[in-house]
């Protein structure tokens, strides 16, 4: 697990919710005015599964991956400020580059984290960037 560049702290008990399967769609990114945080992780094709914890603390209604390179997706598990984490389970499944929404997060949540495990399917080094938009 890549430590987050940015620590955010739930200062509630966590509570899993059940699973979530996710149904990779090809989604345009929002307009740049409804992005209300971003960033960017670059992974090695020789690192194997990688772990990426991204601080989010942030408030928005939907998290967005936009994935540079094919990427095999594990899981990513999204915390929320009241201690909720809902686990989104990508099946190991490996993806070809796009935008894909991630999750729709009802009443505009407050995010604290969104970790993701993912390795390289690529030749060249993907990256990856998740967006929350409002």
């Amino acid at each position: 697990m890549r430590t987050a560049r940015r620590p955010v702290f739930v200062r509630h008990p966590l509570v899993y919710l059940p699973a979530l399967a996710w149904r990779p769609v090809v989604v345009p990114l929002p307009p740049r005015e409804r992005v209300v945080w971003t960033d960017t992780e670059t992974i090695a094709r020789d690192e194997e599964w990688v772990d990426t914890n991204y601080g989010v603390d942030a408030s928005g209604d939907a998290l967005y991956l936009d994935i540079s390179g094919k990427t095999q997706l594990n899981f990513a598990e999204v915390t929320f400020d009241d201690g909720h984490v809902q686990v989104v389970d990508f099946k190991e499944e490996t993806h070809s580059p796009g935008v894909y929404k991630l999750l729709d997060v009802s009443g505009s949540q407050h995010g604290g984290h969104s970790s993701h495990s993912r390795r390289s399917r690529n030749r060249t080094t993907p990256k990856m960037s998740v967006y929350l938009s409002k």
